[in-house]
């Protein structure tokens, strides 16, 4: 293992740490430890914003978390990393006056405040640009889909048309390849929800952080929907992929 590992649990791991005290103990310890650093992104958000429990999480994670990874935007190769909770608002209005009524607030009370006042709400954007997808990969397939998504880069000067991959910038590819290849396993009948939105966007953070661990639901892992995007990445690092806390512990604990 490298200098810095760099961890990242799906939301359902941060709920079990709620109600599994063995585990909690354990992964504590991980955290504490000065070549872990735990990361929680907006999609951990995105889920926490409509969970339950959310006093006793926002102490686990304001006692674990070292960094918050903020909503990715569409474009460009950087992304935003912050030592701040408040980061995670995406609308810089709402964000500011968080601050501004959180000013005396330690991390965990912060985490509190947040949780409350939060309500995601844009799933039906997404869901209404997956339909569309979908209708397109049905009709023609993953190659016609990615085509369609990335129409800016199609080199138009001959037939078929040719997209080069390497041409688009690294976060636009990974945020509409996630898309795309969870659009590819999609079942007939099926809809997508804020959950399946922000189990995306906790993917999209693993891949473009150089996270090192990620523990994801078993669905994800199983149908190798994060080998899909990074197999035509160029990577220093290697993301490990976990199904449970067992088998985590068993490598980085």
């Amino acid at each position: 293992m490298g200098s810095m590992e760099r961890v990242i649990l799906d939301t359902k791991f941060w709920i079990d740490l709620r109600y599994n005290p063995e585990t909690l103990a354990t992964f504590e310890k991980l955290a504490s430890r000065d070549d872990i650093e735990i990361l929680f992104t907006y999609g951990n958000f995105i889920d926490l914003a409509k969970a339950d429990e959310q006093d006793k999480l926002s102490e686990i994670i304001a006692s674990t978390v070292d960094v918050y990874l903020p909503v990715i935007g569409s474009e460009g190769s950087e992304y935003d990393i912050t030592t701040d909770p408040l980061g995670l608002i995406p609308d810089v209005e709402v964000r500011e006056r968080a601050r501004r009524d959180t000013v005396d607030f330690g991390e965990e009370k912060t985490l509190r405040f947040i949780f409350r006042i939060s309500d995601w709400a844009d799933v039906d954007v997404y869901s209404d640009a997956i339909k569309d997808y979908k209708q397109i990969y049905d009709e023609f397939g993953l190659d016609n889909l990615k085509g369609y998504v990335f129409k800016d880069y199609l080199h138009r000067d001959s037939e078929p048309y040719e997209l080069h991959e390497h041409e688009i910038n690294i976060i636009e590819y990974v945020r509409k390849m996630v898309y795309v290849h969870r659009i590819s396993l999609m079942d007939a009948k099926e809809n997508v929800d804020s959950s399946d939105v922000a189990d995306m966007e906790i993917c999209i953070h693993a891949i473009l952080s150089d996270c090192t661990a990620l523990v994801m639901e078993a669905k994800w892992v199983n149908v190798g929907l994060i080998e899909k995007v990074t197999s035509n990445l160029e990577s220093d690092g290697e993301l490990d992929l976990f199904k449970n806390f067992e088998t985590f512990f068993d490598t980085y604990a």
